[in-house]
Protein backbone atom coordinates (compact mmCIF):
# COMPACT_ATOMS: atom_id res chain seq x y z
CA UNK A 1 0.00 0.00 0.00
CA UNK A 2 2.75 2.49 0.98
CA UNK A 3 6.20 2.19 -0.46
CA UNK A 4 7.80 4.51 2.14
CA UNK A 5 5.99 6.06 5.12
CA UNK A 6 7.13 8.39 7.90
CA UNK A 7 4.50 8.70 10.62
CA UNK A 8 4.96 11.17 13.50
CA UNK A 9 8.67 11.23 12.78
CA UNK A 10 11.25 14.00 12.42
CA UNK A 11 14.78 14.68 11.17
CA UNK A 12 14.97 11.77 8.74
CA UNK A 13 16.56 11.66 5.29
CA UNK A 14 14.99 9.68 2.47
CA UNK A 15 17.27 9.67 -0.55
CA UNK A 16 17.96 7.72 -3.75
CA UNK A 17 14.87 5.46 -3.61
CA UNK A 18 12.44 4.14 -6.18
CA UNK A 19 9.00 4.17 -4.51
CA UNK A 20 6.78 2.78 -7.24
CA UNK A 21 3.59 0.81 -7.80
CA UNK A 22 1.98 1.35 -4.38
CA UNK A 23 -1.06 3.38 -3.44
CA UNK A 24 1.34 6.02 -2.09
CA UNK A 25 4.99 6.28 -3.08
CA UNK A 26 6.36 8.40 -0.24
CA UNK A 27 3.92 9.32 2.54
CA UNK A 28 4.64 11.74 5.38
CA UNK A 29 1.96 11.80 8.09
CA UNK A 30 2.64 14.19 10.96
CA UNK A 31 6.30 14.08 9.94
CA UNK A 32 8.35 17.27 10.08
CA UNK A 33 11.91 18.48 9.46
CA UNK A 34 12.68 15.68 7.02
CA UNK A 35 14.72 15.81 3.83
CA UNK A 36 13.37 13.91 0.81
CA UNK A 37 15.86 14.03 -2.10
CA UNK A 38 16.71 12.26 -5.34
CA UNK A 39 13.77 9.85 -5.20
CA UNK A 40 11.44 8.58 -7.91
CA UNK A 41 7.81 7.90 -7.04
CA UNK A 42 6.27 6.32 -10.12
CA UNK A 43 3.03 4.58 -11.10
CA UNK A 44 1.32 4.99 -7.74
CA UNK A 45 -2.42 4.34 -7.85
CA UNK A 46 -3.18 7.42 -5.75
CA UNK A 47 -0.38 9.85 -4.75
CA UNK A 48 3.33 9.70 -5.60
CA UNK A 49 4.52 12.02 -2.77
CA UNK A 50 2.03 12.77 0.02
CA UNK A 51 2.46 15.24 2.91
CA UNK A 52 -0.45 15.44 5.35
CA UNK A 53 -1.55 16.06 8.95
CA UNK A 54 0.95 18.75 9.94
CA UNK A 55 3.92 17.48 7.99
CA UNK A 56 5.74 20.79 8.25
CA UNK A 57 9.21 22.15 7.49
CA UNK A 58 10.22 19.37 5.10
CA UNK A 59 12.53 19.76 2.11
CA UNK A 60 11.62 17.90 -1.08
CA UNK A 61 14.33 18.40 -3.70
CA UNK A 62 15.42 16.71 -6.92
CA UNK A 63 12.54 14.21 -6.88
CA UNK A 64 10.47 12.77 -9.71
CA UNK A 65 6.74 12.20 -9.22
CA UNK A 66 5.14 10.72 -12.32
CA UNK A 67 2.56 8.38 -13.82
CA UNK A 68 0.36 8.50 -10.71
CA UNK A 69 -3.06 10.00 -10.01
CA UNK A 70 -1.53 12.98 -8.13
CA UNK A 71 2.19 13.75 -8.28
CA UNK A 72 2.51 15.71 -5.03
CA UNK A 73 -0.24 16.31 -2.47
CA UNK A 74 0.24 18.78 0.39
CA UNK A 75 -2.62 18.71 2.91
CA UNK A 76 -2.83 20.53 6.24
CA UNK A 77 0.92 21.10 6.13
CA UNK A 78 3.04 24.23 5.88
CA UNK A 79 6.49 25.71 5.46
CA UNK A 80 7.64 22.89 3.18
CA UNK A 81 9.98 23.44 0.24
CA UNK A 82 9.41 21.65 -3.07
CA UNK A 83 12.17 22.45 -5.56
CA UNK A 84 14.24 21.13 -8.46
CA UNK A 85 11.75 18.34 -9.13
CA UNK A 86 9.98 16.84 -12.13
CA UNK A 87 6.24 16.36 -11.69
CA UNK A 88 4.92 14.94 -14.93
CA UNK A 89 2.42 12.68 -16.65
CA UNK A 90 0.08 12.36 -13.67
CA UNK A 91 -3.53 11.74 -14.69
CA UNK A 92 -5.24 13.80 -11.96
CA UNK A 93 -3.02 16.69 -10.88
CA UNK A 94 0.69 17.43 -10.87
CA UNK A 95 0.37 19.04 -7.43
CA UNK A 96 -2.70 19.37 -5.24
CA UNK A 97 -2.77 21.61 -2.17
CA UNK A 98 -5.50 21.35 0.47
CA UNK A 99 -5.73 23.54 3.57
CA UNK A 100 -2.00 24.16 3.50
CA UNK A 101 0.33 27.10 3.68
CA UNK A 102 0.40 29.08 6.90
CA UNK A 103 3.30 29.77 6.94
CA UNK A 104 3.68 29.40 3.21
CA UNK A 105 4.97 26.38 1.35
CA UNK A 106 7.74 27.28 -1.13
CA UNK A 107 7.35 25.68 -4.56
CA UNK A 108 9.90 26.74 -7.19
CA UNK A 109 12.20 25.54 -9.94
CA UNK A 110 10.04 22.52 -10.70
CA UNK A 111 8.97 21.15 -14.05
CA UNK A 112 5.22 20.57 -14.20
CA UNK A 113 4.06 18.67 -17.29
CA UNK A 114 0.55 17.36 -16.67
CA UNK A 115 -2.83 17.99 -18.26
CA UNK A 116 -3.87 19.55 -14.90
CA UNK A 117 -0.72 20.90 -13.31
CA UNK A 118 -2.27 22.03 -10.03
CA UNK A 119 -5.43 22.00 -7.97
CA UNK A 120 -6.48 23.63 -4.71
CA UNK A 121 -8.96 23.24 -1.88
CA UNK A 122 -9.35 25.85 0.82
CA UNK A 123 -6.04 27.54 -0.04
CA UNK A 124 -4.98 29.49 -3.09
CA UNK A 125 -2.88 32.43 -2.05
CA UNK A 126 -1.04 31.02 0.95
CA UNK A 127 1.90 29.47 -0.91
CA UNK A 128 4.96 30.89 -2.69
CA UNK A 129 5.38 29.68 -6.28
CA UNK A 130 8.51 31.68 -7.08
CA UNK A 131 11.87 32.72 -5.71
CA UNK A 132 14.11 35.70 -6.35
CA UNK A 133 15.71 35.39 -9.79
CA UNK A 134 19.23 34.08 -9.29
CA UNK A 135 22.09 32.67 -11.31
CA UNK A 136 22.15 28.89 -11.54
CA UNK A 137 20.97 26.18 -13.89
CA UNK A 138 17.21 25.78 -13.62
CA UNK A 139 15.06 22.67 -14.04
CA UNK A 140 15.05 22.98 -17.86
CA UNK A 141 18.78 23.75 -18.21
CA UNK A 142 18.59 27.53 -18.55
CA UNK A 143 20.94 29.96 -16.74
CA UNK A 144 18.59 31.38 -14.06
CA UNK A 145 16.48 29.99 -11.24
CA UNK A 146 13.12 31.62 -10.59
CA UNK A 147 9.60 30.19 -10.75
CA UNK A 148 8.37 26.90 -12.17
CA UNK A 149 8.13 25.51 -15.69
CA UNK A 150 4.47 24.99 -16.64
CA UNK A 151 4.21 22.53 -19.53
CA UNK A 152 1.50 20.24 -20.84
CA UNK A 153 1.85 16.87 -22.57
CA UNK A 154 0.33 18.33 -25.76
CA UNK A 155 2.89 21.17 -25.86
CA UNK A 156 0.42 23.98 -25.06
CA UNK A 157 1.54 24.79 -21.51
CA UNK A 158 2.10 28.37 -20.36
CA UNK A 159 5.89 28.06 -20.37
CA UNK A 160 5.87 26.43 -23.79
CA UNK A 161 3.89 29.23 -25.44
CA UNK A 162 4.98 32.35 -23.54
CA UNK A 163 6.98 35.24 -24.96
CA UNK A 164 10.56 35.96 -23.87
CA UNK A 165 11.36 39.20 -25.69
CA UNK A 166 14.13 40.25 -23.27
CA UNK A 167 16.00 36.92 -23.67
CA UNK A 168 16.34 36.13 -19.96
CA UNK A 169 14.75 32.71 -20.53
CA UNK A 170 11.72 33.62 -18.36
CA UNK A 171 8.22 34.33 -19.61
CA UNK A 172 7.61 38.06 -19.90
CA UNK A 173 4.18 37.76 -18.26
CA UNK A 174 3.52 36.16 -14.87
CA UNK A 175 1.57 32.93 -14.66
CA UNK A 176 -1.52 33.39 -12.50
CA UNK A 177 -2.58 30.23 -10.68
CA UNK A 178 -5.95 31.75 -9.79
CA UNK A 179 -7.90 34.80 -10.84
CA UNK A 180 -11.05 36.21 -9.25
CA UNK A 181 -11.53 33.09 -7.11
CA UNK A 182 -11.35 30.85 -10.17
CA UNK A 183 -8.55 28.36 -10.48
CA UNK A 184 -6.90 28.65 -13.90
CA UNK A 185 -3.82 26.54 -13.32
CA UNK A 186 -3.96 23.95 -16.09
Amino acid sequence: MHCIILRNSAYNTITNNNASNGKYGIHLYGASYNTITNNTANSCSFIAIHLTKNSNNNILANNTAKHSHVGIYIGSSSNNTVKNSRIENNDGYGIYIDMAGNPANHIYNNLFNNTNNCGFSNTIYANNWNTTKQAGTNIVGMPYIGGNYWGKPDGTGFSEECMDADGDRFCDKPYFLAQENKIICH
